[in-house]
């Protein structure tokens, strides 16, 4: 990937993971399966202010970018099956935030199926520039069970493009 950037991600998906050109996964010890990419509507920069604004969190200026390109995607899922990571849509981030045993500071942004759980942003870390900002809860876990993943939201979703759906940040 030679662009570091949410953009060039979003386009290289949807040349390489779409209905029209499904993606093979080509992780060794996996089986060769499509995988496909669907994407929402943008939100604007008046949605996304009103509603960090609303909720009083921060989004990361990449995470920002991400919303007003896609408000929420489902990235690698199964044509027939599903599945897949889920990048929230703002109505769903609000949604799921209110079922989610985490602080009020933070929100999710990712919802997975593998492990199923949410991958967060702690909204006062990245406000303060402190990292890790990003982490994974089961949705069985408690706060203190927490996966930190330190990352950018581009660089967790660069290797999750990388790792073609798999949740790296689980591996041991």
């Amino acid at each position: 990937m030679e662009d570091l950037n949410v953009v060039g991600l979003v386009q290289f998906l949807k040349q390489h993971a779409s209905n029209e050109h499904p993606h093979q996964r080509l992780v060794p010890g996996m089986a060769v399966r499509p995988l496909e990419c669907t994407w929402c509507e943008p939100a604007t920069e008046q949605e996304v202010d009103a509603f960090a604004a609303e909720h009083g969190w921060y989004f990361p200026e990449d995470y920002k970018q991400f919303l007003l390109l896609h408000n929420g995607a489902i990235l690698f899922q199964h044509p027939y099956y599903g599945g897949g990571t889920e990048l929230l849509s703002l109505e769903k981030i609000a949604i799921i935030s209110k079922d989610c045993d985490i602080p009020a500071h933070c929100y999710p942004i990712a919802w997975t199926d593998q492990r199923i759980g949410a991958v967060c942003i702690d909204s006062e870390k990245c406000r303060k520039g402190e990292k890790p900002y990003l982490f994974f809860l089961d949705a069985m876990d408690q706060m203190e069970d927490a996966i930190f993943i330190p990352l950018t939201f581009t660089e967790w979703f660069e290797r999750l493009v990388i790792c073609q759906g798999e949740e790296f940040w689980n591996w041991r």
